[in-house]
Formats: structure tokens, C-alpha cells, sequence
């Protein structure tokens, strides 16, 4: 029989930030190969790709759209709102203050976030 070991929050955050600073497609397949069974890996890979989504958004959105920060006081998350009024189409992110510090690691985005009127009451 397996024994299930349940990872903490930090254990998987620590595995997005590896996954944030491999560049190269081989040694990202190598990660991929050898922890796919792992289910903190998959919920890493998880975080790791609805950050990347963001940020690919956050930056398209800096010539099209409005952005806008604010905190949920219920439960202490940061929820980014994404408008793009030229297609009607919003997009509301709920992130832990852990994954927005994430998200801010990318220098492009975090400017960006700065700009936002409601970044200082934020973070």
C-alpha cells in the first residue's frame, strides 16, 4: 500500500517558483517526467499556469483594457479585475496574498499593478 503525504501551501509554492525560473523547454520535461504522479506537483503546475494566463493578460490588457485591484475583506484575497470593453469581456482572478506575490515576481506585471489606483491599499 502508498502511503499519501499531504504537502503544505508552502511546499507547493515553492515548487511554482521552481517552475517560474526553469527557462529551458528540457529541464521543465525532466521536472514534468519525474513528479507527473505527485498530486502537489500537479496543483503547483496548476498555480503555475493560471499565473502565467494572468500575466500574459495583465500585459495585453495594458493597451486595450482597464485593470483594477481590490482585496476580498471575507476572505483575505486579492481579486484582480480584468476589462477589455473593445470585445465586452471581463475576467475577475482570486488570488492568495502568496500567488499575487508570485504573479509580482515578473517585472513587466508588477509595474504594471503599480499603476493600478487601488495597488497601494492592496499589497
Amino acid at each position: 500500500m502508498g502511503v499519501s503525504v499531504k504537502k503544505s501551501p508552502e511546499a507547493i509554492y515553492r515548487i511554482v517558483e521552481k517552475l517560474q525560473t526553469i527557462v529551458e523547454k528540457s529541464s521543465r520535461d525532466k521536472l514534468f517526467r519525474s513528479y507527473a504522479a505527485d498530486p502537489a506537483f500537479r496543483r503547483a503546475i496548476r498555480i503555475h499556469r493560471h499565473l502565467k494566463a494572468l500575466e500574459k493578460e495583465i500585459l495585453t490588457e495594458s493597451t486595450t483594457g482597464r485593470l483594477s485591484l481590490s482585496k476580498d475583506r471575507s476572505s483575505d484575497q486579492i481579486v484582480i479585475k480584468i476589462c477589455q470593453d473593445n470585445i465586452r469581456y471581463q475576467r475577475v482572478a482570486y488570488l492568495s496574498p502568496k500567488e499575487f506575490t508570485l504573479l509580482k515576481k515578473n517585472t513587466e506585471v508588477s509595474a504594471r499593478l503599480r499603476k493600478c489606483k487601488a495597488a497601494q491599499r492592496v499589497a
